[in-house]
């Protein structure tokens, strides 16, 4: 059954690039159906920081509606874990958001 309000968890921009020091950078944007889940989820999900931060670091921000999240990591390896990760955890909260709804 799908909770109503529950955000799909389509990401709506998404782009990665290798830089010019050899690290990986990835950006993405998760739409929420308001400001306010949003935040919520953000509230939920920066208080945890990355592990190990030499390898990974990430921005996490909210825009309008948007959560926008931007990563930098040493390989794909580390990338791939730490948005995993996180994305893990975003979905985790919106669920927790939709059961408070109903």
């Amino acid at each position: 059954k799908r909770m109503k309000n529950l955000p799909s968890m389509e990401i709506v921009k998404q782009q990665a690039q290798k830089g010019t020091d050899g690290r990986l950078s990835y950006t993405l944007d998760i739409p929420f159906p308001s400001k306010k889940e949003a935040t919520i989820v953000y509230n939920a999900v920066t208080p945890d920081k990355e592990l190990k931060p030499k390898q990974v670091t990430r921005v996490v921000e909210v825009r309008d509606n948007i959560l926008h999240l931007n990563y930098n990591a040493v390989d794909m390896r580390c990338l791939t874990m730490s948005v995993k990760s996180m994305l893990n955890s975003i979905q985790l909260s919106s669920e927790t958001i939709a059961a408070f709804q109903e």
